[in-house]
Order: C-alpha cells, then structure tokens, then sequence
C-alpha cells in the first residue's frame, strides 16, 4: 500500500466519521427539543460523564483524545 492509497483511506474514514458526527448532533438536538418540551432539564451532567467514561474505557491509549471530541 503506498501513501497515496493510505490518505486516501483516511480521507474515506473522515468523510464516514463526518456523517456520523453529523447524525449524532441531530439526534442531540432532537432529545434537547423534547426535554425543553417536557420541562426536563436539557444538560444531564451525569449522563455527559457516563457517555465519556464509556467511550475513554473503549478507547485504550486514545482516552484523551476521544473525551476531547466528544466533550465539544
């Protein structure tokens, strides 16, 4: 494989994690609308944690990295 091929792998793996994010903060969206609409507090810190902690545990040696994007 030479480097052209491996770029151009990452350029596919962004475009995919670009349409997930994408989805992921619609769905966000969706559950903030319904909590506003159902008088439920929209940020849940603890669910924030428990989300963070899940995926860090998933994520090995990328920990960090992977609370940094999902905390944005």
């Amino acid at each position: 494989m030479n480097l052209n091929e491996l770029r151009r792998q990452i350029d596919d793996t962004d475009d995919r994690i670009l349409k997930l994010f994408l989805s992921r903060m619609e769905l966000a969206g969706r559950v903030a609308e319904y909590k506003a609409s159902s008088g439920l507090p929209v940020l849940h810190k603890g669910r924030e944690e428990e989300i963070l902690n899940r995926l860090a545990e998933r994520a090995d040696e990328q920990a960090d990295c992977v609370k940094a994007l999902f905390s944005t």
